[in-house]
């Protein structure tokens, strides 16, 4: 994710050094409320709160994008 990050900023013009953007990774504000869970159990929490049809359609590094009908 942070040489991803880096190589970004690089073609962009904002060269950083790569260091420097692990350490604000690290660091970042949301951190403790980002919750990397399995993809099922992700599922699985939609579904229990009345979604159905519930898949996920992205997923790279720790993002993904989950998404249900409400039944």
């Amino acid at each position: 994710m942070t040489d991803h990050l880096h190589n970004s900023l690089i073609k962009k013009g904002q060269g950083r050094k790569r260091e420097d953007i692990i350490q604000e990774f690290r660091s970042r504000h949301d951190k403790d409320a980002n919750v990397v869970a399995l993809v099922e159990n992700q599922c699985d929490w939609l579904k229990e709160i009345g979604f159905a049809d519930v898949d996920c359609f992205f997923k790279i590094f720790e993002i993904a994008i989950f998404a249900g009908r409400k039944a």
